[in-house]
């Protein structure tokens, strides 16, 4: 299933260990998580590693209306499992780390049922876009082990569907639902990690994924029939990403972090075009363009994060994440409230044998914002409420 992610559509952090910090990881991250946060972090792996973790995400989301009060979306729970493997080799002389990971990239849902509608009538609403992506990955370190340098594949895979009051019509508007869209990105994310006595800084850069999607289906309600259509989709991608990040230790028991990202937003979701052609209705007409202005906005994200060993051998981590709401206030829609801004999270780690568990837990704080456009498309003022718990779990065997 899709998922509402905290940074606009993006997870704060990956495994539980970045989260717990509240995603300042870029010069913190030395586990396989790395391919998917700065990929020079992967030469951390001592030795061959296994990686598995759940994110369990739970958005409470409000959709209130000046003409139809409020109403609360279904509570949902989406499971975002990742998958990791990392493997250090010597390549004529050269120390190198290889890996390979799955992730739950991010994304965004809603369902709200029995919605009241500009048109007199009482309908659904709903989205649901997910993200996963396939990291191989390599990473360097100078034998003097200051400078660490990595890059991985980003191979993604993007699915889609949208339910926009499927059951309503009015004089300039059809009823929609959008089911079976599927696209696949692909990028690439370069890293470097370099310390200097206590202080480590870090750099990532993502480039971004253009996704055309295809193969879908759409539905129209125009008048009292429902014609469908095949569905082409473009406009709506994953932005690229810059960042910069610095971790010092404190003292041989604490670890301080703090990043820095820009997340292009507004050159990657501006205005989402749906293509339209063979309709179900000989009478109907034969391509439609539906067109949804977005405008998205270029976001920039703040971290901080502290790590202690307050016994030993257990870590509890505290941070803190902001990022303002790339969504403006002009195109908000109750089928995209990626809205929320501040994110609280703590964890635990411990390790034992061969093997690593890490828990962590992440609030993000309820975020409201409004739409007063006289011609919007859902008939009026309107705002979308939004707030989240995520639990993340990662267990490591090492051989």
């Amino acid at each position: 299933q899709g998922a509402e992610g905290t940074n606009g559509m993006n997870l704060i952090g990956f495994g539980a260990v970045s989260p717990a910090m509240g995603g300042a990881d870029l010069a913190l991250v030395d586990n396989a998580t790395a391919m998917n946060i700065n990929p020079a972090g992967l030469c951390e792996c001592a030795g061959p590693e296994v990686g598995l973790a759940l994110s369990t995400l739970m958005p409470q989301i409000t959709h209130g209306h000046s003409h139809g009060g409020s109403n609360d979306a279904r509570d949902q729970v989406f499971l975002l499992p990742l998958l990791t493997y990392a493997q250090p080799v010597t390549l004529l002389g050269e120390p190198l780390t290889l890996g390979v990971g799955l992730f739950s990239q991010g994304g965004m849902g809603v369902d709200h049922r029995d919605l009241h509608t500009p048109f007199g009538t009482v309908d659904d609403l709903s989205s649901d876009v997910q993200y996963a992506k396939l990291t191989p990955t390599l990473a360097w370190r100078h034998p003097g082990g200051r400078l660490k340098i990595g890059a991985s594949l980003n191979l993604g895979y993007a699915s889609t569907e949208m339910e926009l009051f499927p059951d309503s019509s009015g004089p300039a508007f059809a009823g929609m639902d959008l089911e079976g869209m599927e696209a696949f990105g692909y990028g690439y994310r370069l890293g470097f990690q370099y310390s200097l006595g206590r202080v480590t800084f870090g750099v990532a850069y993502l480039s971004r994924s253009d996704l055309d999607f295809d193969g879908g289906t759409m539905t129209l309600k125009l008048g009292q029939e429902k014609i469908r259509y095949g569905a082409e989709m473009e406009g709506f991608d994953w932005p690229r990403q810059a960042g910069l990040g610095m971790s010092v230790r404190v003292s041989p028991r604490v670890r301080l972090a703090v990043d820095v990202d820009w997340i292009d937003w507004e050159n990657a979701i501006e205005t989402i075009v749906i293509r339209l052609d063979n309709p179900s209705s000989p009478t109907a007409p034969a391509t439609r363009t539906i067109r949804f202005p977005m405008n998205w906005k270029e976001q920039w994200v703040y971290a901080v994060g502290a790590e202690v060993e307050a016994l030993p051998g257990w870590l509890v981590r505290l941070g803190y994440n902001h990022g303002d709401s790339p969504v403006p206030d002009a195109t908000l829609s109750p089928l995209f409230p990626a809205i929320v801004e501040d994110h609280l999270t703590a964890g635990v780690g411990t390790s034992t044998g061969q093997w690593s568990f890490d828990l962590a837990l992440e609030v993000a704080l309820s975020a409201r914002q409004g739409n007063n456009t006289p011609d919007n498309p859902f008939g009026g003022t309107f705002y979308e409420k939004h707030s989240q718990l995520l639990v993340h779990a990662m267990v490591r065997r090492f051989f």
